[in-house]
């Protein structure tokens, strides 16, 4: 049966059993036919936050870039594994965080930042059209807009460094 199949009374009752100190990830993925990783999942993410963790989701959830960044930062800066880190943030995968690592230490920051789908917004004014008020609030943005790109680049920065002091480069396998 796939992961998503099944109900939140069903992921409930697997972690009862594993919790009950009588069945261990390994029976219980057997009679419930799933990777033994996604039990542990299960019961991490339970006692993390609560049985509400384990509720199906709506849809494909979409991330915004300043999540993803806290995400990240966090596991950095604890060096947490993916699976801590996706327990920690209640993700529905560890897989998530290293997509999102991925993205970031090759350099592809468009994919961390969502493209708008649909019809293009509007041209901006022109600066002579726009009040003082409206060019200061542009300004704003675009400060915090570049804030924000340089102090990922200096994480991303952070954490090659970091990477090449240890020894510790990923494997391209």
């Amino acid at each position: 049966m796939a992961v998503g199949q099944f109900t939140e009374q069903e992921k409930i009752a697997a972690v009862h059993l594993y919790l009950s100190d009588h069945y261990s990830y390994a029976d219980i993925s057997r009679k419930l036919g799933v990777d033994k990783r996604v039990i542990r999942l299960w019961v991490a993410r339970f006692r993390r936050h609560g049985k509400g963790a384990l509720a199906p989701r709506k849809g494909c959830l979409a991330f915004d870039p300043a999540f993803k960044m806290e995400v990240l930062n966090y596991h950095w800066k604890h060096r947490a594994s993916y699976f801590e880190t996706a327990v920690e943030f209640n993700l529905a995968a560890p897989s998530t965080v290293q997509k999102w690592e991925d993205q970031a230490l090759l350099h592809d920051l468009r994919t961390l930042f969502p493209v708008k789908k649909g019809r293009p917004s509007m041209k901006k004014k022109p600066p002579e059209d726009m009040s003082t008020k409206e060019m200061q609030k542009e300004l704003e943005e675009l400060r915090m807009e570049n804030a924000y790109l340089k102090k990922l680049k200096a994480l991303v920065q952070e954490k090659q460094s970091s990477q090449k002091k240890t020894g510790r480069g990923r494997s391209t396998n």
